[in-house]
């Protein structure tokens, strides 16, 4: 399974709560990026613009960690499947995550029945909506990010698609 046929099982409510919980956004918050996370769920789940990965062993999967305690981290890797009863996980680092890119990646199996939909797809737009930071961090940023991009967008899913690059390139910059 790809991760585009994987946002057909989820919900917009498990999602936003994965990210939550990840991304530490407090209470008030969670009604704000559940409308974050239906618009960009509804953009990618349009999207036929990807290319599927063939590539079997390089896909997504849930790992636990002591960092989150609700939520496994979720990480794009290098499975070795040689060994059928522990594989040995590399975390890819030099991975773009860009929507298109993503979208064509394999979900590892068995993270998708251990943890299920809203988990590994949260954990997904987590890596790359908040890029591995919290709310509390991306803020002034997101703000600064929200007013330079808001006059020039016509729709709330082209504002927020917009808002996430300019981010995500400032970030990379740092």
């Amino acid at each position: 399974m790809i991760v585009r046929e994987l946002l057909d099982y989820c919900t917009i409510h498990g999602v936003a709560e994965v990210i939550a919980e990840l991304a530490e956004v407090p209470k008030e918050g969670i009604a704000d990026l559940e409308k974050r996370c239906q618009l960009i769920i509804e953009e990618l789940k349009d999207s036929d613009n990807y290319c599927i990965l063939e590539d079997k062993n390089f896909c997504f999967v849930a790992v636990e960690t002591d960092k989150y305690q609700n939520v496994p981290y979720v990480t794009l890797t290098d499975l070795d499947k040689l060994s059928q009863n522990n594989y040995d996980i590399t975390k890819v680092s030099e991975f773009s995550w860009f929507w298109g890119q993503t979208l064509g990646v394999s979900v590892d199996e068995k993270s998708f029945l251990k943890y299920g939909a809203d988990v590994l797809i949260g954990g997904i737009l987590y890596h790359i909506t908040y890029f591995d930071r919290n709310e509390e961090e991306i803020k002034p940023l997101r703000e600064m990010v929200e007013k330079e991009v808001g006059t020039n967008k016509t729709s709330q899913v082209e504002f927020y698609f917009a808002v996430n690059h300019q981010i995500c390139e400032q970030l990379k910059n740092k």
